[in-house]
């Protein structure tokens, strides 16, 4: 029996609709592209309180060889997903959070590595209200 492998892109998308998953608009994330440079790149996420947001690393020409997390988030949970990672906040909290990731690969093949500082701003709704 021959198996197909599932497009990262796919997996994700399966990942961040989940059963307690919001609409859409419940996981707004800007992230501007970084350049393997030694570069430093400023992320944000808006969600909900309870919500999670999955989001990947990759794009374009970027293979991504590692991907480290520098500082965790002080009022939320981040798990790595291969290329990607995955943030909840928790239930209760209402506010700003930060964590940082630092991903190194390459570019067109030139390698190198990057830092995303991810801001998470959290709306005190929750992610099952209406």
């Amino acid at each position: 029996m021959a198996y197909r492998m599932v497009p990262l892109s796919i997996l994700l998308m399966i990942l961040s609709t989940e059963a307690r998953a919001a609409p859409p608009s419940a996981c707004v994330v800007k992230a501007p592209h970084y350049l393997l440079m030694s570069d430093n790149v400023d992320w944000s996420i808006k969600t909900r309180s309870g919500q999670t947001c999955v989001r990947g690393l990759r794009f374009g020409g970027v293979v991504i060889e590692t991907v480290k997390l520098l500082s965790r988030p002080q009022s939320g949970d981040v798990k790595l997903l291969g290329p990607g990672f995955s943030y909840t906040a928790k239930p209760d909290f209402q506010g700003d959070d930060s964590f940082t990731v630092v991903v190194s690969g390459t570019i067109n093949k030139v390698r190198g590595i990057s830092t995303i500082r991810v801001v998470v701003s959290v709306d005190g709704a929750s992610a099952a209200s209406p």
